[in-house]
């Protein structure tokens, strides 16, 4: 009889002997690469109350981290459902002005002065999508939004600065009943009509948004999923009323989770994101760019979170501020991509728990934003386009892993790999690691590719996370510090190299 340590010594070296399993990807983007990617796909957006808080030195620093690695100005959505109640009064001197017992709440019915519509000349290499009050007054505030939005465009620079991507027309409306905004007969037509007042009544008066697509329509919210404000019924009855030439994307808002008990079945299960994702918004994105392509809007997510959700604080902080969080800002930003959604905005706030940096400091999902950036890449002529790696859970046999291929001018040029297997830490024993061996057609043996790592401590944890050994501290103003080696450099041997994962990482490999 074998002694059982013996046997256990045999079946030890197996696992460790084992070769990785491989993975080919095609060198040409094969049926279902995406569309070619907006270099400036990846914004922020920001709540009204915030707004101003997002203009000091700390966030420019991380506004350019962004757009020196993406080639093009940074999208920043300043709205929100605060924005959607606001007047404005340039002889005040407040930033912001709440009513008597009021707090900075979603409906405060604030007012803003000079100094909060200052903000938009303070900053560079951004542009900027932009709401009024349109919830206001019950969409009776026209003067005031003409004024808001041509005051907004004079200190971004003039129509002539570059810096309008669009205006917003509303915010949620699919709420408004319940917000007590509008009275409980308004419905998706009432949304319509009102958006056109708006349209005609700003294209009439600022010279500037007559000239080419200059509107963003619907921002219907991730909740009252009801047939009568389906997507599908404001397109076709949009479709006959609004003036689509002038209207350069529609919208819909995005919060990944309300489960706030677990980051390893939520965030970091594969599934469980591109089965949420699909299921808000591949048919609203198939009407909008296909159904109705020859309208000739785009279709976006202007308001995306992690998770909103309710529980103790450190519930909030392991699933909206850990390495998990990060990793998935990765996943899911490139199967967005992947999917052919033309753009999104992740959703700060001074007090958001799934925010990408307070005014103070950096939260984790800063380094999966910016590690998506450095993806998409600074050269705006590459023609980027991008395939998620599907069958990698099959071929490796590990239910864990993702992974996206980018392809420039038709040609294989990186990839994305993301382990998403959750480790608690040393008290779970060795973090587990996954080693995949990728078969690049194409890739002349010798090319060195370039193999950098998004990673901290564990999957829970909200310090000591790096992207590409980089980051980015509020002591320093936000300016990038080198602050971890691990950025590896491997040559292709065979067309292939292998890759060595560990729980809750990301790498991104370029040549």
């Amino acid at each position: 009889m074998t002694p059982i340590w013996t046997t256990l010594a045999l079946c030890l070296s197996q696992i460790i002997t084992t070769q990785a399993a491989t993975v080919s990807i095609p060198n040409k983007p094969p049926h279902g690469t995406s569309k070619i990617i907006d270099h400036g796909f990846a914004g922020v957006a920001m709540k009204s109350f915030s707004w101003p808080n997002y203009t000091d030195a700390f966030s420019q620093n991380l506004y350019n981290a962004i757009s020196t690695r993406t080639g093009t100005d940074l999208i920043i959505r300043v709205g929100g459902t605060g924005m959607d109640h606001t007047i404005y009064d340039l002889n005040q001197k407040e930033a912001i002005f709440l009513p008597k017992g009021m707090s900075n709440g979603l409906k405060s019915n604030s007012t803003l002065g000079t100094a909060w519509f200052d903000t938009f000349a303070k900053l560079k290499n951004v542009r900027f999508i932009i709401q009024f009050g349109f919830a206001r007054d019950h969409g009776n505030n026209i003067t005031e939004a003409v004024g808001y939005v041509k005051h907004a465009i004079d200190r971004m620079g003039g129509c002539d600065s570059g810096k309008l991507v669009a205006v917003e027309l509303g915010n949620e409306p699919n709420l408004y009943v319940r917000q007590k905004a509008r009275n409980e007969s308004y419905t998706v037509d009432g949304y319509i009509h009102e958006a056109k007042r708006f349209m005609d009544a700003l294209q009439g008066n600022i010279s500037c948004l007559r000239e080419g697509r200059k509107f963003q329509v619907w921002q219907k919210s991730s909740t009252n999923e009801v047939a009568a404000w389906s997507t599908e019924a404001f397109m076709d009855k949009a479709s006959k009323i609004l003036d689509f030439s002038k209207i350069k994307t529609v919208s819909q808002h995005f919060y990944a989770t309300q489960d706030s008990n677990n980051l390893e079945k939520t965030l970091l299960n594969h599934t469980f994101t591109t089965s949420r994702t699909d299921g808000f918004f591949k048919h609203p994105n198939f009407l909008v760019q296909n159904k109705y392509k020859n309208l000739g809007a785009d279709f976006t997510i202007d308001e995306v979170g992690n998770a909103a959700v309710k529980g103790s604080d450190e519930q909030i902080r392991i699933l909206s501020k850990s390495l998990g969080s990060a990793v998935w800002t990765v996943d899911w930003m490139l199967y967005a991509m992947s999917a052919n959604i033309s753009g999104i905005n992740m959703q700060q706030g001074d007090h958001m728990s799934f925010a990408e940096w307070t005014p103070t400091a950096l939260q984790a999902s800063w380094y999966g934003h910016v590690f998506v950036a450095d993806f998409i890449g600074n050269n705006t002529k590459d023609n980027l386009q991008v395939k998620e790696l599907s069958d990698l859970p099959k071929k490796t046999g590990n239910p864990h892993l993702v992974g996206y291929a980018g392809y420039e001018h038709g040609k294989l040029a990186k990839v994305a790999l993301a382990n998403l297997q959750f480790w608690k830490g040393s008290a779970d024993g060795k973090r587990p690691n996954a080693t995949v061996q990728l078969d690049l057609a194409g890739v002349r043996d010798g090319t060195e590719v370039t193999v950098r790592r998004l990673t901290g401590p564990n999957s829970t944890a909200s310090q000591n996370i790096t992207w590409a050994g980089l980051d980015w501290p509020h002591s320093k103003q936000g300016q990038e510090t080198m602050v971890r080696n691990d950025t590896l450099r491997k040559k292709v041997h065979n067309s292939t190299i292998e890759i060595a994962m560990g729980a809750t990482e990301a790498f991104l490999l370029t040549w």
